[in-house]
């Protein structure tokens, strides 16, 4: 069995696609310097207190991670890239064959790695949460309710993966998960509602507790308090681009949840 099947669809018009090689470094770059950041940031706690909190702990979890997550992208992305080639024309001969089971398998690896790497920092942001702003009970029932929201979110984010190809027996036939692209359009919809929510309520408990009056901070500690919790849109907007591109019938053409969709022909 193969990962691709013959090219019947006609070209498409494209842009400028990003370099392979280009993505892979910036894959690296970005990582390491996240791993970089995360060994500052308990060096200067250690420092500090000689010890530390769960939010530190949770954020090295994640920045732990980060490696297997970047080491799986880095094994899977070549053979979807020069799958991507071929079927825009870009390339004349076909990728040599790949198993389709192994190629699901990665996939399954870095994915349940990737919604490890974040719903672990959501965590790690709901544990600095708590120490910061404990003193409300106000604050409590919101981090609550909250940290409830962010569970069931994780709960469903990997119920859904493991079943968006039928069942968990079919995970990886690529037969049933073709079948299924309709499904997994949903999954993709679903997790980005989700993740979006789940971030909104993640900014809006601090920036609430930072403006109530009830700590004493001055206004550069409030400005900077809010600039690093609002890093969390950039989470939001990332997952927005992704779910875009993932959705959209041209931006997708050929990836895993559209292999078998009729190309649409564009207006001329």
């Amino acid at each position: 069995m193969v990962f691709y099947s013959p090219r019947e669809q006609p070209k498409l018009p494209h842009g400028t696609l990003i370099s392979l090689k280009h993505l892979q470094a910036l894959a690296i770059i970005l990582t390491t310097i996240a791993i970089a950041l995360t060994i500052g940031r308990v060096w200067i706690r250690w420092r500090k207190a000689r010890a530390l909190r769960w939010d530190d702990i949770l954020n090295t979890i994640a920045a732990i991670l980060l490696i297997p997550c970047l080491v799986t992208m880095l094994l899977y992305l070549q053979y979807p890239f020069d799958i991507q080639m071929y079927d825009l024309g870009l390339r004349d001969d076909p990728p040599p064959p790949v198993s389709t089971a192994y190629m699901l398998r990665i996939q399954f690896v870095f994915n349940l790695l990737f919604w490890l790497v974040l719903y672990t920092v959501k965590a790690s942001f709901l544990a600095l949460y708590w120490y910061l702003f404990e003193v409300s009970t106000r604050f409590r029932i919101a981090w609550w309710s909250t940290m409830v929201f962010t569970a069931a979110s994780f709960a469903a984010t990997c119920l859904l993966f493991i079943w968006h190809c039928g069942s968990p027996a079919k995970l990886f036939d690529e037969a049933a998960c073709n079948s299924q692209y309709r499904y997994g359009e949903i999954v993709v919809s679903v997790w980005c509602a989700l993740n979006i929510t789940g971030g909104l309520m993640l900014l809006a408990i601090p920036i609430a507790m930072v403006n109530s009056g009830m700590l004493t901070l001055k206004t550069s500690q409030r400005i900077g308090l809010m600039v690093i919790f609002a890093l969390v849109l950039v989470d939001i907007t990332f997952d927005i681009v992704r779910t875009v591109y993932a959705l959209d019938e041209y931006l997708s053409l050929r990836t895993n949840l559209n292999g078998k969709r009729p190309v649409p022909q564009r207006a001329t």
